[in-house]
């Protein structure tokens, strides 16, 4: 997965409710498989009261809200986040709790994610692995008999261990997967 992450320059618009203006946007990044979202509410000082504010708006959306000042084990509710959200506010105290609790690192990890790539090479690094095959949104294979073909709009990336990922379009065959030796 690349990096991805949703920066808002304010929570509210004058005339409007807090987060009000972007809550559609809001809604499409995290989507309908995020249920529950990690709140950083440390930009604040009355941090209840912030993680109140957000709880509502979120739980009007759909989703649950754990705020992280109320969590025993803040860089392990960072680790395990289906989403997270860091609120505005002073930059300085937000930066300096995030320091402190040792989770600016922990916040860079998620964002920058692991690559699905960098996973499959690791995979690859064991003997006797059969290629994977990374099925871009919007792409499929089509199996008929011993027939492989790459459908859709977008391609497909191939890995087959100790040799360098290669890209697809649509329309390629892939019948050579079928084998045994793969």
């Amino acid at each position: 997965m690349k990096r991805r992450a949703l920066l808002v320059s304010n929570s509210t618009m004058y005339g409007g409710s807090y987060l009000e203006h972007c809550q559609e946007q809001i809604v499409n990044f995290f989507g309908d498989k995020v249920k529950r979202i990690l709140f950083i509410p440390y930009a604040l000082h009355d941090r209840d009261a912030y993680a109140k504010k957000a709880r509502c708006k979120f739980e009007s959306l759909g989703y649950g809200l754990d705020s992280i000042h109320e969590v025993p084990d803040p860089v392990g509710a960072v680790q395990k986040a289906q989403g997270i959200f860091v609120g505005g506010g002073n930059t300085f105290r937000l930066l300096k709790v995030l320091y402190d609790n040792k989770l600016v690192s922990e916040i860079h990890r998620r964002v920058f994610q692991e690559t699905r790539e960098k996973r499959i090479e690791q995979y690859h690094e064991e003997p006797d692995t059969p290629p994977v095959m990374g099925l871009r949104e919007g792409s499929m294979l089509l199996v008929e008999g011993d027939k492989a073909t790459l459908l859709g709009t977008t391609g497909a990336r191939l890995f087959i261990r100790g040799e360098k990922a290669t890209e697809h379009d649509p329309g390629a065959d892939f019948s050579f997967l079928l084998t045994d030796s793969h």
